[in-house]
């Protein structure tokens, strides 16, 4: 689609779609039970081992709220009391998490956990002050790269040997390396900088670390590492990004280069690549996958322009979102070669009222399925004839609200179990709280409301715990923004787009962002999380916001903030409003870059488009209010 007029590339995408469906055909339906999983929203991207157990970060209000583990039944906490931000970021199939533990102004730490060890730190290394990213393979085997005054360092760590350095491709003062994968022979592959970029690397305890592109140009990051050794990732040259796969006897190969862009987003053990095309313009972005033996393929999408695949399992599955007709919103996607893409919210059973299924995160090989959702993350198991706990909706309330104005919330229950009635406790965030009971709505359905009024302005971490007769509990969780008169704010998600990626691991997935403003031009408000953006790996907390413009609808907003410990970072945020609750889409652009403090010199960390000014904005779901 390189170089096509956005139209004519349409046109081509949608007959492809048509002739996709047609092949793919089949009777053959799964229906899914629900698991609410988290009170919030997702912070960072959970994984998901093959039996389908869940390691997750969760944030409510301006903080983060737990770190978690669910192992099939229940949920467990990661760390211990006093244990700084935790973020998980790989596990394993015997239940093993890797993650990291984050403070707001300080080192970034990683380690180990298990339900019968708990939180361990894995140390550091000489002249190092962060170490970051950690994946992990079956045999508890970590790799990841490690920042700090003796330069960048790839790392392996294991019970046995703790944390080890893994050198990299050349010397000097400019040497640098980073471990992004390892499969479960303990190889682990990276980049590693050389005079003509970042070549791709694999280490093994015997041969160390070989360059595997010796006469390569550009930039290569790995992402993923299959069991037989094929290395899948994305490599930049001149202003262009390709996915790539690597294998003994092939070397590095470029895929998807009739398309302008393409990315690789994850793989599974067996070989199957999820991930994403574009057009050269950026107006269209296709989910993709690819095999070795089946090659590249446009899985299309559920009617809008836009869709992406987050991840593939090992039973020729693969997961994502994508824009529904009209791009009115986002929707959760299941492919396979049979039956082509299916929207998942068509395939719930006993589905609360309003839930909706924002984007698939994550699959495990048993087609359990971790997803986004408007109630914060949900797992998806495929149905098994067996009652299952009952499941709740999103608590819904005005989007705008005033100090001393009583405000009315409500929720949806859904069961296939015969109770009566649900105790519902309302934990406002207040420091007060309220207690209600359900009233049934029809066959499996209930419903619960409050009234509540906030005394000031503020952001409250609002939890609803529904308890059935048995006294199993699920609790849901929301952030409720009460504005000073005429404030701008609101909260949404939007699919990050492949031409945002500017760091050293380019993301394209799910973005989500919560804001609040002055509403007059020139107006600063200095406040923690006054912005907040999370996509992948990385999450910015502002410190300060002011607001740039004002015009009907449309607003943009400057400030600092913080990455990671990383200070003066900058931002430019360019929003129009939106109500979800009408239906209303708006759109959203962002930039983030950090100022070198001796140099002056700008880096930019994060940008949809508004350092080029074209395309600079995306669409969003959500609510902002610019009044």
């Amino acid at each position: 689609m390189a170089g096509l007029p956005g139209a004519v590339a349409a046109q081509l995408l949608q007959e492809s779609d048509a002739t996709e469906a047609q092949r793919h055909a089949s009777p053959v339906q799964t229906s899914y039970r629900i698991v609410n999983l988290c009170c919030g929203r997702i912070f960072g991207t959970p994984v998901i081992n093959a039996r389908g157990q869940v390691a997750y970060a969760t944030a409510l209000g301006t903080t983060n709220s737990g770190a978690w583990f669910y192992d099939g039944e229940r949920r467990h906490a990661i760390g211990n009391p006093g244990t700084p931000i935790v973020r998980p970021t790989g596990v394993n199939d015997a239940g093993q998490v890797a993650g990291m533990t984050v403070t707001p102004a300080g080192p970034v730490h990683s380690f180990i956990w298990s339900r019968w060890r708990g939180i361990a730190d894995i140390g550091i290394l000489p002249g190092i002050e962060s170490v970051w990213d950690p994946a992990i393979n079956n045999r508890g085997v970590l790799a990841g790269y490690a920042t700090g005054p003796a330069g960048d360092r790839a790392y392996g760590w294991s019970a046995a040997s703790g944390i080890f350095d893994l050198g990299t491709l050349s010397g000097g003062t400019n040497a640098e390396a980073y471990g992004r994968a390892i499969n479960d022979a303990g190889t682990i592959t990276g980049s590693s900088r050389v005079s003509n970029g970042l070549h791709l690397f694999a280490w093994t305890y015997g041969s160390g670390m070989v360059d595997l592109e010796p006469d390569g140009t550009g930039n290569s990051y790995p992402v993923a590492i299959s069991a037989n050794g094929l290395i899948s990732g994305n490599h930049s040259y001149q202003g262009d990004s390709h996915a790539f796969v690597w294998t003994r006897r092939t070397g590095l190969r470029l895929l998807g280069t009739t398309y302008a862009h393409s990315q690789v987003n994850a793989m599974s053990s067996d070989g199957r690549i999820a991930g994403l095309l574009s057009s050269e313009d950026y107006a269209i972005d296709r989910a993709m996958t690819w095999t070795e033996g089946g090659g590249l393929r446009d899985l299309g999408t559920l009617g809008g322009t836009r869709s992406n695949a987050s991840a593939a399992n090992n039973r020729g599955q693969v997961v994502g979102g994508s824009l529904l007709a009209g791009d009115t919103r986002f929707s959760a996607f299941v492919w396979t070669a049979r039956q082509g893409m299916v929207n998942l919210e068509t395939r719930l059973r006993h589905a609360p009222a309003g839930l909706q299924l924002y984007y698939a995160l994550a699959i495990a090989d048993n087609g359990a399925i971790a997803v986004d959702s408007n109630v914060g993350l949900v797992l998806l198991k495929p149905e098994c004839g067996r009652p299952c706990l009952h499941t709740v909706g999103p608590i819904v309330f005005p989007q705008r609200n005033m100090p001393g104005t009583p405000i009315d919330f409500s929720i949806s229950i859904a069961s296939d179990t015969p109770a009566a009635t649900y105790d519902v406790i309302w934990d406002w965030g207040d420091g007060t709280t309220q207690r209600t009971t359900s009233t049934r709505t029809s066959r499996g359905q209930w419903r619960a409301s409050a009234r509540h009024n906030y005394s000031s302005v503020d952001t409250y971490a609002l939890i609803v715990t529904v308890i059935d007769q048995a006294g199993r509990r699920v609790a849901v969780g929301n952030e409720v923004r009460v504005f000073a008169p005429r404030d701008s704010g609101g909260a949404g998600t939007f699919m990050s787009p492949i031409k945002a990626n500017a760091g050293r691991l380019p993301t394209a997935g799910m973005a989500s962002f919560s804001f609040a403003a002055p509403a007059h031009e020139g107006s600063q408000r200095t406040q923690a999380a006054a912005l907040r953006f999370n996509v992948g790996t990385l999450d910015f907390h502002s410190t300060s916001i002011r607001t740039v413009t004002r015009q009907t609808s449309r607003a943009t907003f400057e400030g600092k903030g913080t990455i990671g410990g990383t200070a003066d970072v900058r931002f430019l945020l360019d929003l129009s409003a939106s109500d979800a609750g009408k239906g209303d889409q708006g759109r959203i652009g962002l930039k983030i870059w950090t100022i070198d403090g001796n140099t002056g010199n700008e880096t930019v960390v994060y940008d949809t488009g508004l350092e080029a000014g074209a395309g600079a904005t995306v669409p969003y779901r959500g609510s902002v209010a610019l009044p």
